[in-house]
């Protein structure tokens, strides 16, 4: 049996993104698609790294942001995580 240690734990914000599937503008019809969530797991003034978790269905995957220079902003960090998490994209 293989032990896996426990993720690092959360140090500062969480970016949480819903993505919803509406049909028609119809809002009691919704459904979520996938949920993608960042935490920050070691911080400085200036870089931190990230855990990022993509959940789609049943499927979770977590991967790694690391060194991110947090003065390319919340969007940015997004896209590297989506790019990180290139097995759930299709």
């Amino acid at each position: 049996m293989v032990s896996i240690p426990p993720p690092p734990p959360i140090r500062g914000s969480m970016l949480r993104l819903t993505l919803e599937m509406v049909p028609f503008g119809q809002e009691e019809k919704k459904r979520t698609i996938g949920m993608l969530e960042v935490s920050n797991i070691g911080v400085n003034e200036n870089v931190a790294d990230y855990r990022a978790v993509f959940t789609k269905g049943n499927l979770s995957v977590t991967s790694w942001v690391k060194g991110f220079q947090r003065s390319k902003g919340a969007w940015a960090l997004v896209k590297k995580a989506l790019q990180a998490n290139k097995d759930l994209q299709a």
